[in-house]
């Protein structure tokens, strides 16, 4: 369920309770200047959210990465990208290295939105975040088939706790998205990307992300992921 904290002139608060534990808050900013864009001067002024940690009871490191994907969505109709585009590109993105869409105009690589057809974003962010938020705790693990959250919030962030001897454990239980959108657990997508058949395509095709290719630039990278 979705509640209003607060509401007043340029500002909303507003948080999502989910399975009666789960809660997740965030403070939405409002530009003096939105949604004007009459003038290059007034291109880019939107929306702002950030999470109101006083009622957000996920672990930092989750609610900072919805927080961001939904200010990354922002950002897109920002630029002047469609809200259905947006919505897309931003599962197909926020873990990855695509940057922003490109074209090639006269032989040059260009941005396909330069801002210069800003969407409105207020009603978008607010659908954005209805859409995504509680429906967390639905998201199956396409490997093992169980739930990719934790039932309790408790649970959840003691799989981030750093300090514990467990921790290896614990991470394998840690849900991840991957490129194609679709929630995994750490270990589930480690063994799905690193372990042969060495999959490329998700598995979850009938209901979920339509077989997309899987990953995440945690993978991928010149850091020890075991620490």
């Amino acid at each position: 369920t979705m509640s209003i904290l607060s509401e007043t002139k340029g500002t909303m608060k507003v948080q999502f309770e989910m399975n009666d534990d789960y809660k997740y808050a965030c403070k939405i900013t409002i530009d003096e200047g939105y949604p004007t864009t009459l003038s290059i001067h007034d291109w880019g002024k939107s929306s702002y959210i950030q999470t109101i940690t006083s009622g957000t009871n996920m672990p930092n490191e989750l609610s900072t990465y919805l927080t961001n994907q939904a200010q990354q969505f922002v950002r897109l109709l920002q630029d002047g990208m469609p809200e259905k585009e947006g919505r897309c590109y931003i599962v197909h993105q926020t873990n990855t290295d695509g940057g922003v869409p490109m074209i090639t105009v006269d032989g040059h690589q260009v941005p396909k939105y330069d801002g210069s057809n800003q969407q409105l974003s207020l009603l978008p962010l607010i659908r954005y975040l209805i859409d995504t938020i509680p429906s967390l705790l639905d998201h199956i693990c396409p490997k093992c088939q169980k739930s990719a959250f934790p039932s309790d919030s408790q649970t959840l962030k003691s799989l981030y706790i750093n300090k514990s001897k467990k921790k290896k454990i614990q991470q394998q239980q840690c849900p991840i998205q991957s490129y194609c959108g679709c929630w995994y657990h750490y270990g589930c997508l480690q063994q799905v990307l690193l372990e042969p058949p060495f999959g490329d395509t998700c598995s979850n095709d009938d209901d979920g992300c339509g077989g997309r290719q899987v990953g995440h630039k945690i993978f991928f990278s010149d850091d020890d992921h075991d620490n």
